[in-house]
């Protein structure tokens, strides 16, 4: 066990508490599975210079970095959080957010073995900032999720009153009979469904380390704290290739903990990402679950609205002196650029080139860029990168050889009903296929040139992938079905 406190700093600037912090608080005490993902260089500190924060105002920018991080930290978005907005006011059951007035929590995947992202080996971290340590009462820590891609009435098909779209539930409870992290289902149930995970993250190796800052909180007693711990991602049921755009997450601290849902409204004592008692917010007079809905829908809405960018289509074809890499992209906010990845076996991937967004707001762009022949079959993909450092990469396509002249056009997308595909290839032997977010491929056959109509009027709502590929190379698209 490593130990569990060190020396830290704490300033007054402008009557607020700077703890600048950074370091571990209560670590982990089993080694060899939560060392690698909330201490990996074993140095009892969360940041990756290994001493305090340098920041006075966010932190993620120097947050360390787990061992087989897939990309980088993710935010976890604020509506308008307030500080003291419970009635212990700036205690440990207050989710805060830092001095930019966002950072309440952020995740990350982890994948040991990335090309084979539903090995089983794969942990989600979490991480989320409240205004002082947790006490050994029974309180508790929740966390909703929406692992499908879909949320919202009319939009996932199990959306119910008190529970719009998530799939899963999390609590880390400090006491009561059930301590620890436990974790059970909530798909189209406004109430706590079937328990598959009884304290499977001991409280024990849920770490606690200072954060920075904590919003408006004052000094005194209250060490604003960062709660973080790793979850298998194999009962969420995803894999680690999941993006942001399809992973929501909400919190929420309860009442009490010992395995108490807050889905539906109830046992709720925080709404993260909310001021909850503000007058003139989003959702003024409401409760119960329609609160909770109203709560929910809001943040869902400030997180899609914050992603950075939305890979609409990508190609890769040969042509006699290079392959030719095009793909277009919207929503390039707070973007930096696009690194193109190319790989030889699908597992091992190298940057060979890089692009810089200059897309503005929702617009859509287009990119091309060259790349020099190498003999044998290759993959390429891209890999988007926020100005924060955080990444997520594109679907992979192929270039196995000879000349591509190929083209697809498809329309109309967004799609309701019928989707109208147009080929035309030097290579007549072209397949298609289909594929949903959580990798489920739903369609599939053959073109010979021509067109083609498909029939995704049963489809649920949400983000697919359409791939058409022949021996002269692949092409790949973004489709919705709305």
């Amino acid at each position: 066990m490593k130990s569990a406190f060190t020396t830290f700093a704490v300033s007054l600037v402008g009557g607020l508490a700077l703890a600048q912090g950074g370091n571990v608080t209560r670590a982990h005490t089993d080694d060899a599975v939560y060392g690698p993902l909330l201490d990996p260089n074993s140095d009892g500190f969360i940041t990756a210079s290994g001493g305090a924060f340098s920041t006075d105002s966010t932190e993620i920018d120097e947050f360390e970095l787990p061992t087989g991080a897939v990309g980088g930290w993710v935010e976890i978005y604020d509506h308008s959080e307030g500080s003291g907005d419970i009635s212990q006011g700036c205690k440990s059951l207050d989710i805060v957010t830092d001095a930019n007035g966002g950072g309440i929590g952020y995740w990350i995947a982890v994948d040991p073995t990335p090309t084979s992202p539903q090995s089983g080996d794969e942990y989600l971290v979490i991480r989320v900032r409240v205004a002082d340590a947790p006490a050994t009462g029974n309180s508790g820590y929740n966390y909703v999720l929406s692992t499908d891609g879909l949320y919202g009435a009319g939009i996932d098909a199990n959306a119910v009153e008190g529970n719009q779209g998530f799939e899963y539930e999390m609590q880390y409870s400090t006491g009561g009979g059930k301590r620890g992290v436990s974790g059970w289902s909530i798909d189209g149930l406004a109430t706590k469904g079937a328990v598959n995970c009884i304290e499977c993250v001991l409280p024990e190796d849920v770490q606690l380390a200072q954060a920075a800052v904590a919003g408006g909180c004052p000094g005194g007693s209250n060490v604003p704290t960062f709660i973080s711990f790793a979850y298998p991602m194999s009962l969420l049921g995803m894999g680690s290739d999941i993006v942001p755009a399809d992973l929501f997450i909400a919190l929420a601290t309860a009442n009490s903990g010992n395995n108490t849902s807050v889905v539906g409204g109830g046992n709720v004592n925080d709404y993260g990402a909310f001021l909850d008692n503000d007058p003139s917010g989003p959702c003024v007079g409401q409760s119960g679950a329609v609160l909770f809905d109203c709560f929910m829908d809001v943040a869902h809405e400030v997180q899609q609205e914050a992603l950075p960018v939305t890979i609409v289509s990508f190609t890769a074809e040969r042509r006699e002196a290079f392959d030719e890499l095009r793909w277009t992209a919207a929503d390039e906010q707070d973007f930096d650029r696009y690194d193109v990845e190319r790989s030889l076996d699908g597992k091992s991937w190298t940057v060979v080139g890089s692009e810089r967004g200059r897309g503005v707001g929702g617009r859509v762009e287009s990119y091309r860029l060259a790349v020099g022949l190498i003999a044998g079959p290759r993959y390429y993909r891209l890999r988007a990168i926020d100005l924060d450092g955080s990444s997520e990469t594109s679907w992979a396509v192929a270039v196995a050889g000879g000349d591509a002249t190929s083209r697809i056009s498809v329309t109309p997308n967004p799609v309701s009903d019928y989707l109208q595909l147009s080929w035309a290839a030097s290579d007549a032997r072209a397949t298609f296929s289909l594929t949903a977010v959580d990798g489920r491929t739903v369609r599939t056959g053959n073109l010979a040139g021509g067109t083609a109509e498909l029939d995704v009027s049963d489809l649920s709502r949400g983000a697919y992938v359409l791939t058409v590929a022949s021996a002269a190379g692949a092409t790949s698209q973004r489709i919705v079905k709305r």
